[in-house]
């Protein structure tokens, strides 16, 4: 009987071999969006199974060697492409868990474990930005510790443990603009709490907001929202990605546009903003991304509620204090180069340039 139950656990083993040869032949092609796909319900049949009743028990240990050796035998080579290496510099969102992002960029500007880092970091990620419907980056951060909205209508200014950060950076750099950003093209923010001038350059000792946008994906992705609300909100989006001609040139654009009224007497946004994005594959460790970016903005300027000492007059919310004639109206042009290489001997170089004008 002893030698009857090693007998089966080793056929037992050599099936299971079998059943993850099936999901592991093809490692090096990338894995789906839908990883639940790869662990289904069932198990696949195996021939083992099929005919384990049918065979005598003194032929189970050749049939559990020749099934062992079945599940080893590499598959036949096919032609494949030499895959493209992620750079140092470049964020892989495929370890995201839900809301839970596991490494940062805004750390040491690398691709770095957020336990790996000595700083407090928080992180936004799409996940988070799409279930919360945020439309700009205030309401992205709503729920970002220690960090609150400063009063300024005509771009974002936040408050981080009390200092004022000024305005956010983008991809690494400071950007300039004079109107709230638009979330269309976000795939994360990163707040770095505490003083960042080494990696920032100059900062507030609060911290820093930087927002790292979406780049060209190999597969082929179109998306398209539609988003209807009360005060006469209409706002609609579109993401469409993938390969241009071959897997060698990829592109992404994102547009949103923006018609809304608001629940404040006098209040109007009517925005629009178009980016297009281009990856160029050099090779295996060479990565060009070019991104341009065009923003319409128009609205009134709000200057928020009236306080007497530390109380709020008690009037009805939709009272307008400002001027309706206090339009403030932004186009605003922002153009980003960036080329990133990996040497083989591990070290990375990154060079990037930006720039912005607005009127």
């Amino acid at each position: 009987s002893l030698w009857r139950t090693a007998t089966s656990r080793a056929a037992s083993v050599a099936g299971d071999r079998g059943r993850r040869s099936i999901f592991t032949e093809g490692a090096g092609t990338p894995a789906p969006a839908n990883r639940s796909l790869l662990r289904p319900e069932t198990s696949p049949p195996c021939l083992l199974d099929a005919f384990a009743v049918k065979i005598p028990l003194c032929l189970l240990p050749c049939l559990a060697t020749l099934s062992f050796a079945q599940s080893t035998d590499p598959a036949p080579a096919g032609p494949r492409e030499e895959p493209v290496q992620l750079s140092a510099f470049e964020v892989s969102t495929k370890q995201d868990e839900g809301y839970r992002s596991n490494n940062s960029a805004s750390g040491n500007k690398t691709g770095t474990a957020i336990r790996e880092t000595p700083q407090s970091i928080q992180i936004v990620n799409q996940s988070f930005i799409d279930d919360l419907q945020a439309r700009s980056v205030a309401d992205a951060l709503v729920y970002t510790s220690g960090l609150t909205e400063g009063q300024n209508s005509r771009g974002d200014r936040f408050e981080i443990r009390g200092f004022t950060t000024g305005i956010p950076f983008k991809n690494g750099f400071r950007d300039s603009g004079r109107a709230p950003r638009d979330t269309a093209n976000f795939d994360r923010i990163e707040v770095a709490k505490g003083p960042a001038s080494v990696i920032f350059s100059r900062t507030s000792a609060g911290g820093a907001v930087n927002i790292l946008t979406k780049l060209p994906q190999r597969r082929r992705l179109t998306e398209a929202t539609a988003t209807l609300g009360g005060n006469d909100y209409y706002r609609g989006t579109l993401d469409v990605t993938g390969p241009l001609s071959s897997d060698k040139v990829l592109y992404r654009v994102n547009v949103a546009w923006q018609d809304s009224g608001s629940f404040r007497d006098h209040g109007f946004i009517h925005r629009l903003f178009f980016t297009p994005t281009m990856s160029l594959i050099l090779g295996p460790r060479t990565r060009l991304n070019l991104e341009f970016e065009y923003l319409k903005d128009r609205r009134v300027n709000d200057g928020g509620l009236v306080a007497v000492g530390n109380r709020v007059v008690q009037m009805p919310s939709h009272t307008f204090y400002g001027d309706p004639d206090d339009v403030n109206s932004t186009w605003q042009y922002a153009g980003r180069y960036e080329l990133l290489h990996t040497f083989p001997s591990g070290l990375a170089l990154r060079h990037a340039f930006r720039i912005n004008q607005t009127n």
